[in-house]
């Protein structure tokens, strides 16, 4: 009788095998969208450091949200699709192995770009405290505590274990 309404039994193994492979995807979408969102905030940083008035735009809270939700998002979507179409561990269980396939640059890639990007924002936001404190202004105090957090923000702009 199940065939006549066309219910077929399900494997359990390949719903466990699916349900790893959403894990994965998921867990890979986590890691890029932690990236992307230190990025966004290292240039948010910047940008304030540049032109401070001009950073709540709508313009701008758009490309934060898109930056960091969305594009690691469609990333992930699209690495999923070509490791399960094209990629050489797509028959092994849950994409064991899928570091080793050539899709992997499809996520890791953007990921060591942002990382890349944060540190010459970084660099830079040190280079303005530092042409600020030369510059003498009596708030030298304040630009030294400006100094001392951006020097703390180094292990959230540049976390190189969310690379894994």
């Amino acid at each position: 009788m199940n065939s006549l309404v066309g219910i077929q039994k399900l494997d359990l193994s390949s719903i466990a095998d699916w349900f790893c492979k959403l894990l994965k995807a998921l867990n890979i979408y986590s890691s890029m969208a932690t990236i992307n969102w230190m990025f966004v905030e290292g240039f948010l940083f910047h940008k304030a450091l540049l032109s401070p008035f001009h950073i709540n735009t709508i313009v701008y809270r758009i490309f934060y949200y898109f930056f960091g939700w969305i594009f690691p998002g469609i990333l992930v979507i699209i690495w999923s699709l070509m490791v399960e179409k094209f990629s050489i561990v797509s028959d092994q269980p849950c994409w064991e192995g899928y570091r080793r396939s050539n899709t992997i640059f499809i996520v890791s890639l953007p990921m060591i770009i942002c990382v890349g990007i944060n540190f010459l924002f970084l660099i830079n936001i040190i280079r303005i405290l530092l042409i600020k404190l030369k510059a003498g202004n009596e708030s030298d105090r304040a630009t030294i505590k400006a100094i001392k957090a951006t020097v703390l923000l180094i292990p959230l702009l540049e976390r190189i274990e969310a690379m894994k």
